[in-house]
């Protein structure tokens, strides 16, 4: 690449991190600007995040709360965790009967499925089916791999210093989510059906007749 076509490069990504001009490497600002412009970063690749999810998931019919639960119920069955209805929909931030209609909508599509759990037979757990892991695969797969290319190229020291701030950054905003002095998570209010899962926790329930991608 020439170098004028580096400038150009240059230019053209700090411009969608708020920067128009500005070289990405070299002399940095520091301070309060700086700050500005992780926060910038950040902002950027969330919306670029979503609209990958937007475009792969559309092409598979799935929104963006569908792969979103499906992501939910993966991470639980990576941990060994079962997910219950109403822990989906605490996670999702959704009211029981919206999260209801998302899972007869995953369901008849066979992307979800409800069994009582193993450990604890009243208890409701959301699995993924094999269909699901490799829709999934095929969504995430690709991101996935440029992100871990890209990832290759900082040196060990420079990762966790990444996945420190990442982390953190994580809990900065799930405090903020929370707000000053809140007292329950997302999903427990009046609407809920007077406990803390509405309920969902005991549907087993199935796909209503008809029920489409919607």
């Amino acid at each position: 690449m020439t170098g004028d076509a580096q400038q150009r490069t240059a230019g053209s990504s700090s411009a969608r991190l708020g920067a128009p001009g500005r070289p990405l490497r070299g002399a940095r600002p520091h301070g309060p600007e700086l700050a500005m412009e992780i926060i910038d970063a950040l902002r950027t690749f969330a919306t670029e995040m979503n609209r990958y999810i937007d475009t792969r998931g559309g092409e598979v019919g799935l929104h963006r709360t569908d792969l979103n639960a499906l992501a939910h119920v993966l991470d639980a069955r990576r941990t060994g965790e079962g997910l219950s209805p109403g822990e989906l929909a605490t996670r999702l931030s959704l009211s029981p009967p919206a999260t209801s209609a998302l899972l007869r909508r995953l369901e008849s599509v066979g992307h979800v499925r409800r069994t009582h759990s193993e450990v604890d037979r009243r208890r409701v757990a959301v699995e993924m089916t094999d269909e699901a892991m490799e829709v999934a695969g095929g969504i995430f797969g690709p991101i996935g791999a440029t992100m871990r290319e890209t990832i290759a190229s900082y040196s060990v020291a420079d990762r966790e210093t990444v996945l420190r701030f990442l982390t953190d950054a994580v809990d900065a905003v799930e405090r903020a989510t929370r707000g000053p002095g809140a007292d329950s998570g997302p999903g427990h209010g009046p609407d809920d059906g007077g406990g803390p899962d509405g309920g969902l926790d005991g549907e087993l329930g199935g796909p209503a007749p008809g029920a489409g991608m919607g």
